[in-house]
């Protein structure tokens, strides 16, 4: 016997359910419950496809039973089946729908691209479901062999990120910075954005802070079999969750304005030597430098372009930083393309922070303290790199703070702020 389950999938923004994954819950007579992995394990091509069909009739069947408000239907294909999807194929999901009266528009048709191999049979089999009317969806992208050529050649409404990419995120801090560039790259690949397996409060919170657009897992609700356990899981509190979020965003904000402070107090004195026209630069950045967590400091001229060497901090002189000599010399780089350079330049006098980022002279995670100034008739950019990496969560495009705007960060697009000195 073949039950249907269904896992709500929330818009963080909507705050409720806009979708529900079909998921079968195969039963045998003797041993109980089985996987669905061992359901499709065995059996000829003809088995698997008829069970393949047998698992979306009660699917699509159930759906319309349920009759969410405006909702869709996730189904799985299975991606045997998927490679044999033909004009046949496609009558088959048509006639279901019309036969239940569910709207092809109301369907998201999952695809385990990973399990795929010939590209050709997946163009045309999603071309097949997209003239259906259905919204097309790559699952569990980031695992395995997933690569972004077959975002670009599938063009796929929604990518559902695996289960690996958040749980990475909770204990490694380069993972959870990159994770919010990942959904930016897909948001404008045209792709709405879904985190799967999202199991607890703290991978929650990180998901919203990637501005993915909705989410799946234990957290928000488990698959059900019992229609009246699906209806009460439309209860789900996100607007409690978005409090939660936006109170741990400003903890965040102050965290790393109290790791700042004596950063910024340095710089500020730095920049005070620079009005003294002939002061030296060892002189000007000598406290600064001293500090710890800097890296090293740096002018660049009007255009960005660096005015001598780094001046380097000694206690960040590491051995291994010998791999990167090729690129070490910094001498006349062109820094202009840097969103640093380029918000100080266009707000004189006024302290800039980038958002983390990998050094090219280092390979090193830092952020940078920039202002420009006039010195002597000369506009000069002052910089300053402070290493990043394993202080505390880094923080993401969405947790940057802007000073003094605890409760309302002032952002840029790039996850900049700008700081009033």
């Amino acid at each position: 016997m073949l039950l249907s389950a269904f896992q709500p999938i929330f818009s963080l923004a909507h705050r409720r359910p806009v979708g529900y994954e079909a998921l079968v819950r195969p039963q045998h007579q003797q041993r109980g419950t089985i996987s669905p992995i061992e359901l499709f394990q065995q059996g000829s091509e003809p088995e698997i496809m008829s069970l393949d069909r047998a698992c979306r009739l009660i699917h699509v069947g159930n759906f319309k039973s349920l009759n969410p408000a405006n909702a869709w239907l996730f189904l799985n294909i299975n991606p045997r089946v998927m490679m044999g999807t033909n004009h046949l194929g496609r009558l088959f999901l048509a006639d279901l729908l019309e036969h239940f009266q569910v709207p092809a528009n109301r369907v998201v048709v999952e695809i385990l691209e990973k399990e795929i191999a010939d590209e050709g049979m997946l163009v045309e089999a999603v071309k097949a479901f997209r003239e259906l009317g259905c919204l097309v969806a790559i699952d569990d992208f980031g695992a395995g062999q997933s690569n972004f050529d077959r975002v670009w050649r599938l063009e796929p409404d929604i990518v559902k990120l695996d289960r690996s990419m958040i749980s990475q995120a909770v204990n490694n801090p380069r993972a959870r910075q990159i994770l919010p560039g990942l959904v930016s790259l897909l948001h404008s690949a045209g792709c709405l954005v879904l985190l799967e397996g999202v199991e607890n409060e703290e991978e929650a919170l990180i998901a919203m802070d990637t501005e993915a657009d909705f989410v799946q897992g234990y957290h928000f609700g488990r698959p059900q079999t019992d229609f009246e356990a699906i209806q009460s899981m439309l209860q789900t509190d996100l607007a409690a969750l978005n409090k939660k979020f936006l109170h741990h965003a400003e903890d965040h904000a102050r965290q790393m304005w109290t790791q700042l402070d004596s950063h910024r107090t340095l710089f500020a004195d730095c920049l005070k030597h620079f009005e003294q026209e002939h002061q030296a630069c060892d002189q000007a950045f000598g406290e600064i430098l001293a500090h710890p967590q800097t890296l090293r400091c740096f002018i660049l001229n009007g255009e960005g372009i660096q005015l001598g060497e780094n001046l380097e901090a000694l206690s960040h002189e590491q051995p291994q930083s010998v791999r990167f000599d090729p690129v070490a010399d910094a001498c006349s780089a062109d820094w202009s393309r840097k969103a640093y350079f380029r918000r100080a330049v266009s707000n004189p006098e006024t302290l800039q922070l980038s958002g983390p980022y990998l050094s090219l002279t280092d390979g090193r995670m830092c952020i940078t303290l920039s202002q420009s100034i006039t010195w002597g008739d000369q506009q000069r950019v002052i910089c300053c790199d402070i290493a990043w990496e394993g202080v505390g969560h880094m923080m993401t495009a969405s947790t940057t703070p802007g000073m003094g705007h605890f409760n309302d960060p002032a952002l840029s697009e790039t996850g900049d702020a700008i700081l009033t000195a």
